[in-house]
């Protein structure tokens, strides 16, 4: 997996496939208010165009994926977005930060990111795909026939009204 900060050149053909991944430290914010450096993963797939994970642990047995919407990762370096279980925003009073809270019903976590950083991850993304143009490669058909219960899609299963009582 590359963790360099490398981004890839536009070919304008089909990403398929295609990966860019960036390793940057989240200071986590601990209940006595001190941070501890978090090393996240941070990883965009082109087969989830509008998505980026965020791996904490990345390649151990404890490892955990949150995933984002890359809009609101770009939004929330500007203006807060997000509610339920994730919230991206500035960190008030130092501009040169963004805020991201991740919530679960084991508990809740806090964590500051450089914005340098998340910008230099989200600009390598646009370089795959920009936005508004993640739909652009996805082929509708096929994904719809996933949701089709025919016999021939192995994927789906046939629904079945309950029996009568």
């Amino acid at each position: 997996m590359d963790h360099e900060p490398r981004c890839r050149t536009a070919s304008g053909t089909p990403p398929v496939g295609e990966t860019h991944s960036h390793l940057v430290v989240f200071q986590h914010q601990l209940a006595n208010g001190r941070y501890l450096p978090t090393d996240v993963v941070l990883q965009y797939v082109s087969a989830d165009p509008y998505a980026v994970g965020a791996h904490f642990n990345a390649g151990t047995p404890s490892e955990v994926v949150w995933l984002f919407d890359r809009e609101h990762l770009a939004e929330g370096m500007f203006t807060p977005v997000g509610e339920g279980d994730i919230k991206v925003r500035p960190f008030p009073d130092e501009p040169v930060s963004v805020l991201i809270e991740l919530s679960s019903p084991t508990g809740r976590a806090v964590f500051s990111v450089d914005i340098a950083d998340l910008a230099r991850f989200l600009y390598c993304t646009y370089e795959i795909f920009l936005p508004g143009d993640e739909f652009s490669w996805v082929d509708f058909e096929h994904e719809l026939s996933r949701l089709d219960p025919g016999e021939d899609n192995p994927s789906s299963t046939t629904w079945r009204p309950a029996a009568e009582p």
